[in-house]
C-alpha cells in the first residue's frame, strides 16, 4: 500500500496503552482514531463500523505517535561510509 493510500484511510489502533511524552504515566486500554493520516481521537468506544475503517488490535501494546529515525552520522569517514579498516582510535583522531 503506497503513502498517499494510507493517509487517506480511517485507522483505529484498538486497546492500546498511550504514552503522550507529557512525563504522565500512560493512559491505558484506549482506541485511537487516525484518520486522513492524523489523530483525532483518543478515548473508549470508538466506531469500528464505517466500511473503510481498517481496525489495529493494539492488546498489550502501547503506542507513542511522533517518533522519527532521524539521525545522521557525520563522523563517517571511510571510502564505504564508515570508519574504514583503520583502528578506533585513528577514526576518532580524524574526526577531532
Amino acid at each position: 500500500m503506497s503513502e498517499p493510500e494510507v493517509s487517506r484511510m480511517r485507522v483505529v489502533i484498538h486497546d492500546v496503552a498511550v504514552l503522550d511524552g507529557t512525563g504522565r504515566e500512560p493512559e491505558g486500554r484506549v482506541d485511537v482514531l487516525v484518520e486522513d493520516g492524523v489523530i483525532v481521537k483518543v478515548g473508549s468506544q470508538t466506531d469500528v463500523t464505517a466500511a473503510d475503517t481498517v481496525v489495529i488490535d493494539g492488546a498489550g501494546c502501547t503506542l507513542m505517535a511522533g517518533l522519527t529515525d532521524a539521525h545522521i552520522h557525520l563522523a563517517l569517514i571511510g571510502p564505504r561510509g564508515d570508519h574504514g579498516s583503520d583502528p578506533w582510535i585513528a577514526h576518532v583522531l580524524a574526526v577531532a
